[in-house]
């Protein structure tokens, strides 16, 4: 049983997962939610410590023990608390989640545990996936802090463009040999662009760029705004960049608000009253011409596909038709002015995704050390006593020169004797039973292929001295390319 727990981290959120065993991917809850917000409220009155994204709005009006902006501030030593009288840092404030997500990760454990004692004293391995969006040093803060809370911290080094693209191949049973894709993520703040790079299925990203603010919802962000600059020029309260950018953050919460409104309103003007930080109890009133509002929105979205291939794609020296497919990541691409915009470089080369990553998340299970997508190609697993049972049928087997998968029938069962005179490597064995249309189900071996799995070799003629990559799909689930060693023998009955 795989017994380590992944945390996603993005600029307001967390997402927690396991997969316990192949086929079973659980992504832990809470109240209904997948995504765990990094918003807190300290409430001394009634000694009670919260998280909710209801918080936000009252930590962007600074309401006092309301915290927020979490993974920028825990850089800041003065950043504290007051709990009981006590100052404590407000890093601490994210032990109320975790001890959320650990109590799930031991209960959902104890349900598909065989025989297997789970304890709360038990150290939880962990994966960290971060987002491009938190930096390094905020990484360090919580590498540190968790390392503290009982977890060993597993080194995955796959940014969540590189996951993307990942799922893609296994989802799609992709045998790529050299292509490029673009991943463009708009999960927080910031309009994150990247270039994967892919050959023989391994993933590389060799280019990066982030454009700030541009990550919200194109409405949210023209609303938002068209608000404070609208109200600051009438009443001139802000004048410095960072106020400004300030308020325009704390308006894209009410911004999300009026979209909704804007739902059943008929009307060409919208009418509405709001504060700034600055005077929280002043009254402001604007109004919003709706169809200003669409044209800004429609220029707006378009600056994402001019940011694609008049910034990223030009200065990485990559031409759009040289892309094999391109990834839109969130909400912010979810709606048709920024559908219409990227149709133009062809529609069947666009692949969207929502908030929800947490599909692609477990693609972190399925990577193996020294070779992130090819299953298990390193790895020495001799199982004795397996080889000892299967040695009664040595002697029905004929051995052949050469195999071509095509002239195999049904129910005929091939053996592989597989040798790599490398440190650490050696003998191998494998026998497959051919079911029909190129595929086979496993039979025996003596490394980690499972008897039950289903094997699609990528190439259908086999020789000796030669590598065999199979596609292997287990418990209905794809777990990605298994690589032999080295053909010495193959025999067939």
């Amino acid at each position: 049983m795989n017994k380590t727990l992944t945390l996603f981290f993005e600029e307001d959120y967390l997402i927690a997962a396991i997969k316990p065993f192949d086929g079973k991917y659980i992504v832990i809850n809470q109240q209904n939610d997948i995504k765990y917000p990094l918003y807190f409220f300290v409430d001394s009155v009634n000694n009670k410590i919260d998280f909710s994204i209801n918080y936000k709005s009252e930590f962007q009006d600074a309401k006092p023990n309301y915290f927020g902006d979490f993974l920028n501030q825990i850089t800041d030593k003065s950043k504290k608390y007051t709990w009981y009288e006590y100052e404590t840092h407000i890093t601490d404030l994210l032990i109320y989640i975790i001890n959320d997500i650990r109590n799930q990760y031991f209960d959902n454990l104890r349900k598909v545990a065989d025989n297997e004692t789970i304890t709360e004293s038990d150290v939880i391995p962990m994966y960290l996936v971060f987002s491009d969006n938190v930096k390094n040093e905020s990484k360090e803060v919580l590498k540190n802090y968790l390392s503290k809370q009982n977890f060993k911290i597993e080194d995955t080094n796959k940014t969540l463009a590189e996951l993307t693209v990942i799922h893609y191949i296994n989802k799609n049973n992709l045998k790529i040999q050299n292509k490029d894709f673009a991943i463009i993520e708009a999960l927080g703040t910031n309009l994150n662009m990247s270039i994967i790079n892919v050959k023989d299925n391994i993933t590389e990203r060799k280019h990066f760029k982030a454009f700030p603010e541009y990550g919200t919802d194109p409405r949210v962000h023209v609303i938002a705004k068209k608000i404070v600059d609208d109200i600051n020029r009438q009443e001139g309260l802000l004048s410095s960049a960072e106020d400004l950018k300030s308020e325009y953050k704390r308006h894209q919460t009410k911004a999300i608000k009026i979209i909704e409104a804007l739902k059943s309103f008929k009307k060409p003007f919208l009418t509405l009253s709001t504060t700034f930080a600055v005077e929280p109890s002043r009254k402001l009133v604007t109004n919003l011409a709706l169809d200003e509002i669409d044209n800004l929105c429609f220029l707006h979205s378009r600056q994402f596909s001019s940011f694609l291939t008049d910034h990223f794609l030009q200065a990485a020296k990559i031409k759009i038709l040289e892309l094999d497919k391109i990834f839109l990541i969130g909400n912010t691409f979810n709606n048709d002015l920024v559908k219409n915009e990227f149709s133009r470089f062809g529609n069947e080369r666009l692949v969207f995704l929502s908030d929800d990553i947490s599909i692609v998340l477990q693609e972190i299970y399925n990577q193996t050390k020294g070779n992130e997508n090819v299953v298990d190609e390193e790895a020495t697993m001799f199982m004795q006593s397996k080889e000892n049972e299967l040695l009664h049928e040595i002697n029905t087997f004929k051995e052949i020169p050469m195999l071509n998968v095509a002239d195999l029938k049904v129910g005929q069962t091939v053996k592989l004797s597989n040798f790599d005179p490398a440190p650490g490597k050696g003998a191998s064995m494998k026998i497959l039973q051919y079911v029909d249309k190129n595929q086979f189900i496993v039979k025996e071996s003596t490394r980690t292929l499972k008897p039950g799995d289903i094997a699609v070799p990528v190439t259908t003629s086999w020789f000796k001295g030669v590598q065999v990559d199979l596609d292997i799909t287990r418990n209905g689930t794809k777990i990605g390319i298994f690589r032999t060693r080295p053909i010495v023998k193959i025999e067939i009955k």
